[in-house]
């Protein structure tokens, strides 16, 4: 499919492009994102190639932002060269262990960055005054928003033996692979998703939260509000001192215009607030043989809240049967055509290995 043939449904397309590649590892990356709504996209996506010790290693993300888009962006920028840095020119024995190091380090620095910025203020007067002229500087107003939104991430390391998944939140990663001789397609989750759809997300939390298993999870929702049970940012369900949440993120300034403020949706939370942190960025990792010629499908849960793994897989394949330009625009098209149309962000990365 050509962008000339590209039907769109409402919404708009945020990013197409297509990129071939000789690195040995990756052939082809098709990456494309559509906001259905009018609002700001809240996705991101990062897409680096190094080396290690001689060796071409790519490593892809894709983030998925709530609340704003302010703390996607930020691991979207800085978490993928951590991980590298972290890495360096010789990996280290346990390279699962030092990611998942770089995805604990980067959000703690986040809640830290917050109660640093504005913590001092508490016991001075004219406190809220203050906190507005604070929030009125760039950099303050930056660290108070990449604590108050939040952001799923999921990422694949590659290399020329293997292909390691890290994974935080509810964007997936599926494998789909065509046997040569009987055309049989596969379509494996290498991901698990955290959300409150998911019943060993759910019984972790309870158990970690014992004499809450009635509140921790509520109307499907963690504290009756958010559905991912592990995310970056999101610090009001981290912070053990409710004032930051109350009072910074409460402000009328990070509230949108003819929102409800945060101060008065933060009363239902705190209602139940007990054992913080509710919320981890500690990332689940898998590691699986890169398979030449296979097909990876990185994406937000924009696409998996619609289609199965199986329909994402099978229509992969047709695309490159036919010859499409962008395979991630192919498969917003047999949405549209489907009428399983987006009502959320939606990133997508398809690589052809």
């Amino acid at each position: 499919m050509s962008t000339q043939d590209w039907k769109p449904p409402k919404g708009t397309l945020i990013h197409l492009s297509s990129e071939r590649f000789d690195s040995g590892i990756i052939k082809r990356l098709d990456a494309v994102q559509f906001q259905p709504t009018d609002r700001p996209i809240e996705d991101r996506f990062s897409v680096s190639i190094g080396t290690e010790d001689g060796n071409t290693v790519v490593i892809m993300g894709v983030y998925d932002g709530h609340g704003g888009s302010e703390t996607a962006e930020y691991i979207a920028q800085e978490l993928p060269p951590r991980i590298a840095t972290s890495l360096g020119p010789t990996p280290a024995k346990d390279e699962m262990a030092v990611i998942v190091e770089q995805f604990q380090t980067l959000d703690r620095e986040i809640q830290t960055t917050f109660r640093k910025s504005f913590g001092f203020t508490r016991s001075m007067p004219f406190k809220n005054q203050i906190i507005n002229h604070l929030l009125s500087q760039e950099s303050y107003r930056l660290n108070a928003l990449r604590a108050k939104a939040g952001s799923a991430a999921l990422i694949a390391r590659i290399n020329a033996k293997a292909i390691q998944l890290a994974n935080v939140g509810d964007c997936r990663a599926v494998m789909t692979t065509r046997h040569p001789d009987t055309t049989d397609i596969s379509a494996d989750q290498l991901t698990n998703d955290h959300n409150t759809h998911n019943p060993e997300e759910v019984s972790r939390l309870r158990i970690e939260h014992p004499g809450e298993e009635d509140t921790v999870i509520m109307q499907n929702r963690v504290l009756g509000r958010l559905g991912t049970t592990r995310s970056f940012g999101d610090v009001y369900y981290k912070e053990p001192d409710t004032w930051f949440a109350r009072e910074v993120m409460g402000h009328s300034s990070l509230t949108p215009k003819h929102g409800l403020s945060w101060k008065a949706q933060s009363n239902v939370l705190f209602g139940y607030y007990r054992s913080p942190p509710y919320l981890t960025a500690t990332p689940e990792m898998s590691e699986i043989p890169l398979v030449s010629g296979s097909i990876l499908v990185l994406a937000s849960d924009g696409l998996w809240g619609l289609v199965e793994n199986r329909w994402v897989a099978t229509n992969i394949w047709r695309g490159v049967d036919e010859g499409h330009e962008n395979l991630g625009l192919f498969l917003l098209q047999k949405l549209h055509d489907e009428g399983h149309n987006p009502g959320d962000d939606v990133t997508l990365l398809v690589i052809q290995l």
